[in-house]
């Protein structure tokens, strides 16, 4: 698994970067998408993805400790969903 600080470090060496103009830049870019998707924007990165909201409609479920049923109340989830080139990659 790489972290954030392994990606920001990667990034750095092979770009020949400072490791904290990197990690400025990154923490932005992840900032901004988190908010513009909790404002309901989507997020579309070309040949990568795109991060966006999904409605989840309320449903019965159950406490995990006790058993007794439960309404989950609807809430929006973030999601992402990959692109066509991004998912090629993956399947090579």
């Amino acid at each position: 698994m790489i972290t954030k600080t392994d990606l920001i470090k990667i990034i750095a060496e092979e770009e020949n970067f400072k490791t904290d103009d990197v990690k400025k830049i990154i923490n932005k870019a992840v900032s901004i998408i988190v908010q513009k998707v909790s404002e309901g924007e989507n997020i579309n990165i070309k040949n990568f993805g795109t991060f966006l909201s999904r409605k989840r409609s309320e449903r019965s479920g159950k406490n995990p400790r006790t058993g007794e049923p439960i309404i989950i109340e609807a809430h929006k989830i973030p999601y992402f969903k990959a692109g066509k080139e991004f998912k090629k990659s993956v399947n090579r």
